[in-house]
């Protein structure tokens, strides 16, 4: 995916036609067509909402793609999500607590330590290592992560020694834990060279008790030493493998590729294929001459060197991933939904999930038809969430979004919702219940801002960011007029720079106002430059000319009521009675502003440093709203959080990053 959207960032024509967005024009573009009433959901409950802030249920985390156990403790397990970071148990796995990593996406088997149970490995391209159970990390200098070819996707120990795999194949070994490493030896190259991305190249490393070393690449094959990984023989040719279904336990070993499902019976020197009609994924070994093979909702048993079906565990919608056999026989199955556990050789499971949480929820929209249904994304993990109960539970989104940014909400089909997510813009036309990509490939950039004409139906401004890892050439607002099939430039009058366009704003009460706010740019902890201040457009977004703001930098967010305009900007809330052409001081903080959220003369504003702050007349005067919670003073790293106000004005809600989503009665 990287290699395509590092190409895609050389894009000089930006009028494109869509080729992954809407497949057709919309034929009603007219301002006056009557707007889509919302086909409101069945609320899965009423919430009881209490007149001080609730914590509310945690977004639920998945995608559990590798275990790491110890000999040194059997009570400690760690395991990985691709996309959630890393998480312990110390109880067997019955329960877990997220983990503070340096960043969240784990791309490698995790690795902990067969002596020391606090020693444990993760790698996010470049290999980190904890040496306090995961409470603080060290980088070990080995992989790379902004070059691909470098990035550590495998690891195990073997005789002592640590073995980590690059994706281009090259093995690296460490015997003092991870303090040095030293090349050792390299792996097969990859075959089909011409068609292969190497940014998907996930390796496996297993290990026998006697130091047979199998290695697997997925898609590609599954290679073996027993030197210690200094040179390796190819024991399969090409195939199909998937990693996660590579084992060895003894002289047992088996792997499963898109034809079926292998075994050997002497510690992978030769394979036997096993006939099976349905493509296994992930298999595990209960006991020494036992496996397990999961397919995406299945399980089966290896029994008189035949499969033959087992159990099936409830999933959810989701697939097996990983699987992991404790000391005691335990096995237990990683998904997309969660952690399921067998203590009966896997004929049946129960969910061993507990714990298994994502805090990181940073952008909220209430929906202004539809009581109590909300869009909550997260900043960079689980992705995006629905909820018809005020946020009593959470539903995860039938398609995984990236680094949530901004929702809104059509003003013309109350069914439609608009998020943008990293390189890409969803749209839902049926209040989440699907969801289709919204820009071309073409477009694949970084993208933060978003707003939806409220005056010309199928009219959307998104907006760029100019640096960080899927950086767009420069800031640039891009402009739809026909729902997302064509796009183009609308940048004029917008300085170059590292910042991003971050906040859009069609003005309510004059067409063809439109307001931009600038942010910090860089990669997802906003660690670059600040934004270049505010912008205003008098020609519905096609050019832009900047508004003076004493030297106002970063301007977070908008919210309009009544005609009054409310900017959340480094300095604090300004207000704007002439469609932001002037603005005047309303909420004087004493940090960043992130978010703001208006509903009649009820103004809600979240600075990193004060907390929620709350107006009744209309942003003139203020008052601490969140009783001097701590949960709402963030940190001054942390530059995305969302406040929301209900249609009826009776409930508030606020996301902020690494506290969840929280609830109070207006």
């Amino acid at each position: 995916m990287i290699v395509l959207i590092l190409l895609a960032l050389g894009c000089t024509d930006t009028t494109t036609t869509a080729d992954s967005a809407a497949t057709d024009p919309p034929t009603d573009s007219a301002a006056t067509a009557q707007p889509v009433a919302a086909d409101c959901p069945t609320p899965a409950g009423t919430p009881t909402v209490s007149d001080s802030w609730e914590s509310l249920p945690m977004a639920p985390a998945g995608d559990i793609s590798g275990f790491a156990i110890t000999p040194a403790d059997a009570d400690r397990i760690y395991v990985v999500s691709s996309i959630n970071g890393p998480f312990r148990s110390v109880d067997g796995g019955h329960s877990w607590q997220g983990l503070d990593p340096v960043v969240t996406h784990v791309l490698s088997q995790p690795l902990a330590g067969q002596q020391d149970p606090d020693l444990f490995f993760v790698s996010v391209g470049e290999l980190y290592r904890s040496r306090d159970a995961g409470d603080t990390w060290e980088a070990t200098g080995l992989g790379d992560r902004y070059d691909v070819q470098q990035y550590i996707k495998g690891m195990v120990w073997s005789d002592g020694a640590l073995l980590a795999v690059e994706a281009s194949g090259q093995v690296h070994e460490s015997v003092d834990g991870g303090e040095t490493f030293a090349a050792v030896g390299v792996i097969g190259g990859p075959r089909h060279q011409d068609y292969y991305v190497l940014d998907d190249s996930y390796w496996r490393l297993v290990a026998s008790d006697d130091g047979v070393l199998l290695a697997a690449r997925h898609g590609t094959g599954v290679w073996r030493s027993v030197d210690g990984g200094q040179t390796w023989e190819d024991k399969t040719g090409y195939r199909q493998v998937q990693v996660a279904s590579l084992g060895i336990r003894g002289e047992l070993a088996f792997y499963a590729d898109s034809d079926g499902f292998y075994v050997s019976r002497d510690a992978g020197q030769a394979f036997e294929r096993i006939q099976t009609e349905t493509e296994l994924i992930v298999a595990a070994t209960p006991s020494q001459d036992t496996v397990l093979a999961f397919t995406g909702g299945s399980v089966w048993r290896l029994e008189d060197e035949a499969l033959v079906p087992w159990s099936v565990p409830e999933l959810g919608t989701g697939a097996a991933l990983s699987a992991q056999t404790l000391a005691d026989g335990t096995v237990l199955l990683g998904h997309e939904q969660g952690i399921l556990r067998s203590t009966d050789g896997g004929a049946t499971w129960a969910d061993s999930g507990e714990g298994l949480v994502d805090d990181d929820l940073a952008v909220v929209l209430a929906h202004s038809q539809c009581q109590d249904f909300l869009f909550v994304g997260t900043q960079c993990e689980s992705g995006g969430f629905t909820t018809t109960d005020g946020g009593d539970t959470l539903d995860h989104a039938p398609t995984y979004m990236h680094y949530v940014m901004v929702a809104k909400e059509d003003p013309h089909d109350a069914n439609a919702l608009w998020v943008t997510s990293d390189d890409r813009v969803h749209r839902t036309r049926d209040l989440g219940g699907s969801w289709e990509i919204a820009v071309p490939d073409s477009l694949a950039v970084h993208f933060h801002g978003l707003d939806i004409d409220p005056w010309n139906r199928g009219t959307v401004l998104i907006g760029s960011v100019g640096s960080g890892s899927f950086a767009d050439g420069r800031p640039r607002v891009y402009r739809t007029d026909d729902d997302g099939y064509r796009w183009q430039d609308s940048s004029a009058g917008l300085p170059d720079g590292d910042w991003s366009v971050h906040a859009l704003h069609y003005s309510l009460a004059v067409p063809d106002v439109v307001l931009m706010g600038s942010f910090r740019g860089g990669d997802i902890a906003h660690n670059g430059p600040p934004g270049v201040g505010m912008f205003r457009s008098t020609d519905g977004g096609r050019s832009w000319t900047a508004i003076s703001l004493d030297g106002i930098e970063d301007v977070a967010g908008f919210a309009e009521c009544a005609g009054r305009i409310h900017a959340a900007t480094t300095d604090g809330v300004l207000y704007s009675d002439d469609a932001g052409a002037s603005w005047t001081p309303g909420w004087q903080g004493t940090a960043q502003t992130l978010a703001v959220a208006c509903q009649g003369e009820v103004v809600l504003a979240l600075d990193q440093q004060s907390g929620l702050v709350r107006s009744d007349d209309a942003g003139v005067s203020w008052a601490s709203w969140d009783e001097d919670r701590p949960e709402f003073q963030t940190s001054r790293d942390q530059y995305l959080s969302g406040v929301a106000i209900s249609p009826d004005g009776q409930t508030a809600w606020a996301a902020i990053r690494s506290r969840g989503l929280w609830r109070r009665a207006l």
